[in-house]
């Protein structure tokens, strides 16, 4: 729910587009998250009345939150090549670009190859880049893995026992209070008897959110203890203290249905989310990495049209060095 300190949108008659798209985008995830708050509905209105442009951008937003939310998930979504929608501010590399694109491109297919290595040693199903892949478990549950993720599933005697080895998953847990269900990512765990919840992890740390059921979670692997139930969520930084927060249910995993929302995050925290959708290599560099918030929802089956949206709304360099490669500057 909203407080009297929350953050409410800026309202200035003298704004470009990219201004005005950010601030409907604002408003759709501040209204959203607390459709009852008179005050904030009054000053949207207020908003919205204050020029036809605000008008036009607000139904464009509204539009293609409906249209997204409207989409139905699929046993594997992947986004077919001719389906993207190409980036209006591609540039071709030249003088020292020249160089740079072999070194970089080595580099990361370099980088890539040596971190999958265990990764695919392990792995007994991985998501492709640009797919959401389903996963009929042996217990009866059903697994969904984000783009890019793997895991590998075993059980025995005593419980069922589901490694994620890399990204994040949507999970809906067939109820055997004998054989409990456990995920282990990274340094934490998530223990439950029947429930669906989404959980993830990268080298920052993990996050878990309950849609329905209780969940256990443990990190670092048992030391420490929350127990979360439907409409929470955690994130466990791996160097630091963990921070608890409330989400609607029907809007947990939303990228099952190809939707990024988001609320008062960092770039990077947006660019590392439509990396696994994106179909080549996004390098992401200045000092507005951590420091630029984003608010905002992104269609993540067509990343370069995200993109696009996130470096118009944010005045984001994007350099387009190749078809596969992408430079992003963030001041």
């Amino acid at each position: 729910m909203a407080t009297g300190n929350a953050a409410r949108p800026v309202m200035n008659d003298e704004v470009d587009m990219g201004a005005v798209e950010r601030m409907a985008s604002t408003w759709l995830v501040r209204l959203d998250d607390d459709p009852e708050d008179a005050g904030l509905r009054a000053e949207f209105e207020q908003w919205l009345d204050a020029s036809p442009e605000h008008r036009r951008v607000w139904a464009e937003t509204r539009d293609l939150d409906l249209l997204l939310e409207a989409a139905r998930p699929v046993d594997a979504v992947a986004l077919p090549a001719g389906n993207v929608v190409p980036l209006k501010f591609r540039r071709k590399a030249r003088g020292k670009w020249r160089v740079f694109v072999p070194l970089a491109a080595a580099a990361c297919l370099g980088l890539v190859l040596a971190a999958d290595i265990p990764v695919w040693m392990q792995a007994q199903d991985i998501a492709r880049t640009g797919e959401v892949h389903k996963v009929a478990l042996q217990d009866g549950s059903t697994a969904w893995l984000a783009p890019g993720a793997a895991m590998a599933f075993s059980m025995d005697a005593e419980g069922r026992r589901l490694k994620l080895l890399r990204g994040k998953g949507y999970f809906d847990v067939a109820h055997d209070p004998a054989h409990p269900f456990r995920v282990e990512a990274g340094d934490g765990e998530v223990k439950v008897l029947g429930t669906a919840f989404e959980a993830g992890f990268n080298e920052q740390g993990m996050a878990v959110s309950v849609r329905r059921g209780l969940v256990e979670v443990s990190y670092p692997k048992g030391r420490v203890r929350d127990r979360l139930r439907p409409g929470r969520s955690i994130a466990v930084p791996w160097a630091g203290s963990p921070s608890r927060g409330q989400v609607r249910p029907d809007r947990i995993a939303a990228w099952m249905n190809g939707r990024l929302l988001v609320n008062d995050r960092p770039v990077r925290d947006v660019l590392e989310a439509l990396r696994p959708w994106y179909g080549g290599y996004i390098v992401a560099r200045g000092p507005g990495l951590d420091t630029r918030r984003v608010t905002g929802i992104y269609d993540l089956r067509h990343p370069d049209a995200a993109l696009e949206a996130l470096a118009r709304a944010h005045t984001i360099a994007v350099r387009d060095i190749t078809p596969w490669l992408r430079i992003v500057t963030v001041e």
